[in-house]
């Protein structure tokens, strides 16, 4: 999907930070396109673990130019649902946040600690994304009520979860009942609730389209398909990621066997043309197989290495031996879809 696509008339974007764990990364291009689309005075996120969905919609606060001012409570220590972790992931959410300081704000706390920091009435968009039993999520919302606008739309994520004891999709049928509301089932399931007694002129369109069944199946496949797309894309950039470490690896190896092996001079132009012809798959290795590529890598840097003569060891030798032929591209059949 190109990023030059618009949805209702809006930009349809997607976010450049993805952290290493993350449970939200589908809806992403939504929470992007949906601040864009509402342009709220005041986001407040409940939990928020490595900051995806934070900072996606910090991202799109930069993006369009808005006035808003973010909110992310967590008392990043994780929980039964999350995991349990340490200082390091708020140290590395607090470093990203940085670029955002000036309108963006961590609140290193509970979620009944902060709500008093916050006005009535003053937030157009919460997202609850705390611990998930049914319990808790019915808790950690409706002690915020209070704080809503007129016009706010709740985000509930992981609503079509129905494991580990999780609840928050037997609280959505509850809150969302009656009430405008979209579900979409992707990507854990993100439910969205027209909750103000008003819909703000913005999101008139969205909110037309949620009353009526074939319109409403058009946001949420298009939304469903933007999520597939952002997948698709971070999953790339991973393997060129892996594939840029490789060629790497494989520059090491030739610098170490241009030190080492005198009058070998042909075994190092091969293995510097071998670099240069993978530089060249880089550039379509998302149209390639990657784990094809990457067991290349490894076949050559391991074929290059046993041409190094008394420089490694015996064992070592048979060791790569049978690692390079478990590799060998000429044997081996790879999965290629």
């Amino acid at each position: 999907m190109n990023e030059n696509v618009k949805f209702l008339g809006t930009r349809v974007p997607f976010p450049n930070y993805v952290p290493p764990v993350t449970a939200w990364l589908e809806h992403g291009p939504f929470v992007m396109w949906l601040v864009q689309k509402m342009q709220p005075q005041t986001i407040v996120e409940l939990g928020t673990h490595f900051g995806y969905s934070f900072f996606a919609m910090c991202e799109a606060t930069v993006q369009a130019k808005l006035n808003t001012s973010c909110h992310a409570i967590d008392t990043w220590e994780g929980d039964e649902h999350a995991g349990r972790y340490g200082a390091e992931v708020y140290n590395s959410v607090s470093k990203h946040n940085a670029a955002y300081e000036q309108f963006a704000s961590l609140h290193k706390s509970t979620f009944a600690e902060a709500v008093a920091t916050f006005e009535d009435n003053s937030i157009d968009l919460l997202h609850v994304d705390g611990r998930h039993f049914y319990e808790d999520v019915k808790e950690d919302f409706e002690q915020w009520i209070p704080k809503l606008s007129t016009s706010a739309v709740v985000l509930f994520h992981d609503t079509e979860v129905r494991e580990r004891d999780f609840g928050v999709y037997r609280y959505w049928a509850e809150v969302s009942a009656n009430r405008l509301a979209l579900n979409f089932r992707h990507g854990h399931g993100l439910g969205v609730l027209f909750w103000g007694s008003e819909i703000s002129d913005n999101l008139q369109d969205l909110a037309r389209f949620s009353k009526q069944n074939d319109l409403r199946k058009v946001v949420l496949d298009f939304f469903e398909c933007a999520g597939a797309a952002m997948r698709e894309r971070h999953h790339a950039a991973t393997q060129i990621a892996a594939i840029d470490e490789r060629i790497n690896d494989l520059n090491v190896a030739n610098g170490f066997l241009e030190k080492k092996l005198c009058g070998k001079d042909s075994i190092i132009e091969e293995l510097r043309l071998e670099v240069s012809l993978l530089r060249e798959k880089v550039l379509f290795s998302q149209k390639r197989p990657h784990k094809l590529l990457l067991n290349l890598f490894e076949y050559k840097i391991l074929k290059g290495l046993l041409l190094s003569g008394s420089l490694i060891s015996q064992r070592t030798r048979k060791r790569f031996s049978r690692s390079a032929d478990r590799r060998d591209p000429n044997v081996i059949h790879f999965n290629l879809r």
